[in-house]
């Protein structure tokens, strides 16, 4: 009998978990990447910057989490409106 390819139909669908785990695999192996964008916002909560991101061509944006202390190494700061280039690594939260 063939095997069925999981995820292929509905009597083969992946679990949300498993969903979730393959796409955080995939995110991973991406590895540091650099990304440019503009800043929408920051929001200092205890010593991590949480910052808005965008892209300014296109309806598309994602959160970039670091350390204070990077963020205030910046010079010039960082304000939103800012077009900068960072360098990272993703990670998938779900």
């Amino acid at each position: 009998m063939d095997e069925v390819r999981r995820g292929s139909s509905p009597d083969a669908a992946y679990p949300v978990r498993e969903v979730t785990r393959l796409i955080g695999d995939y995110i991973e192996k991406l590895g540091r990447v650099w990304i440019e964008g503009q800043i929408v916002s920051t929001k200092l909560y205890g010593n991590t910057y949480y910052i808005a991101f965008r892209d300014p061509d296109a309806d598309v944006s994602l959160k970039v989490v670091s350390a204070a202390a990077t963020v205030e190494a910046c010079d010039p700061p960082l304000q939103p409106g800012a077009r900068v280039v960072l360098q990272g690594s993703m990670e998938w939260w779900t």
